[in-house]
């Protein structure tokens, strides 16, 4: 798999490790592996380069694959002995490129010798660094470029292009916090504002700082079987029930939602506006069958197909578009993303984005009440409150009905390694528009 995920980078997707050939054991190691690569690759290439004898992108695929495995297993994963990292990786060359076994040897015997130093002084004053639980912030001690953006690309393995693009945005103290952020085990965390009290006892739940959400020490079957039973509950992050919870006053007799992905949100919908008619669809053909599923116990929800929507057109009294985005808000959970925030990517997605909008404009009810609530998982202005701006004056040139922004909210992620679970949430972005 990692071969994989280096012949397709910066442009990684999810991908799964089929484990019906492997124990639990070690089916849990590799996912140990391939995940401490992804979440450190820049700083496992910053490494190993310095001790290649050939340029790093001059290597073949399979060798840049054994070498970011065996660095992130003699840096990363401490359970693994060194001797134990190195003798399998060099084996498994020696089977994929038998010639590169010597270079892959070289490169990982000096990374097995490198000792380890903590890079303390990156900290701003009044960030605290969890140091002694996170392992995950420190890197064998090699020199290291005095400029801190520069020096938190490597340490937290960000491409320096989006730590700058934060800096700009947020200031430099927050761009290294939200490095940092990206490094923390995201929690489970549960919608629960709606659930009975017999829900509440039968989860293992604990309060989160956020009112009508907790996290849960449930995960895999166990926490599958939980949420089918109790439909009262779903996993959604604190920051990603903001959009909803900024209608909550809002009383339309229909709403769609006409990026629902799995449901989520729409079953917030459904919660908050229990005598709502819903209509919920996604472009995703294969992505209907999970929405259908999540949703069928809600009586006042109908999913429809994507090519359906021209036949709805001015019922809707309330748009909910959550879009497509570069997920800069969620990186500490889709840890592949942050190498993916490149322009040609914010472009593609941002037609994608205005498309939506004015969509929406279009098969929104003529009602002077009626409402888009545009939302993302992003942190970056050019998809958030830019994004929203564009629309207003695209929307005043070309179509002749002004759109004004009711409101827009951009919540910062939150909690970095070794805080508690209950103060954990992701970014996100929402704007209620309306026409002018």
């Amino acid at each position: 798999m990692i071969t994989q995920h280096v012949s397709r980078f910066p442009d990684l997707e999810p991908l799964t490790i089929d484990e019906r050939s492997l124990s639990p054991k070690d089916a849990g190691l590799a996912n140990a592996i391939v995940d401490a690569v992804l979440r450190h690759w820049l700083s496992l290439e910053f490494i190993a380069a310095r001790f290649s004898s050939r340029p790093w992108n001059s290597l073949s695929h399979v060798v840049r694959a054994a070498i970011l495995a065996g660095t992130a297993q003699l840096h990363f994963l401490d359970r693994i002995p060194p001797h134990a990292a190195l003798h399998e990786t060099v084996e498994w060359i020696k089977r994929e490129s038998p010639k590169a076994s010597g270079l892959v040897n070289a490169v990982l015997r000096r990374v097995s010798e490198l000792s380890v130093e903590r890079h303390d002084g990156l900290t701003p004053e009044s960030f605290p660094l969890h140091a002694a639980s996170a392992r995950s912030l420190v890197i064998p001690s090699l020199e290291l470029p005095p400029d801190p953006l520069v020096k938190a690309a490597v340490l937290m393995s960000h491409p320096e292009p989006l730590l700058r693009a934060w800096a700009s945005e947020f200031g430099q103290d927050e761009a290294l916090r939200l490095s940092f952020h990206t490094h923390a085990r995201a929690p489970i965390t549960l919608n629960v504002q709606w659930a009975s009290d017999a829900e509440l006892s039968a989860l293992e739940l604990s309060p989160h700082s956020t009112p009508g959400h907790a996290t849960t020490t449930l995960v895999g079957a166990r926490l599958a079987s939980a949420l089918d039973e109790h439909r009262g509950v779903w996993v959604q992050d604190a920051a990603a029930g903001e959009a909803v919870r900024s209608i909550a006053h809002l009383t339309p007799r229909v709403i769609l939602d006409a990026c629902a992905g799995q449901g989520t949100k729409t079953r917030q919908l459904a919660a908050t506006f229990p005598n709502a008619r819903i209509l919920a669809t996604d472009v995703d053909r294969a992505r209907l069958g999970t929405l259908a599923a999540s949703t069928r116990h809600l009586p006042n929800v109908t999913v429809i197909a994507f090519e359906t929507l021209r036949d709805h057109a001015g019922t809707p009294e309330l748009i909910l578009l959550d879009v497509p985005c570069t997920n800069t808000g969620v990186l500490a959970r889709r840890t592949e993303a942050r190498y993916r925030t490149q322009t040609s990517q914010l472009d593609r997605l941002a037609s994608i984005q205005l498309g939506l909008i004015l969509k929406a404009f279009e098969l929104l009810a003529p009602d002077r009440d009626a409402r888009v609530l545009y939302s993302t998982c992003s942190i970056d202005p050019r998809e958030n409150t830019n994004r929203v701006l564009e629309v207003l004056d695209g929307a005043r040139g070309t179509r002749g009905m002004p759109i004004a922004i009711e409101s827009h909210d951009l919540t910062l992620p939150a909690g970095v390694p070794g805080e508690t679970p209950n103060t954990y949430h992701d970014g996100a972005f929402s704007a209620i528009l309306r026409r002018g």
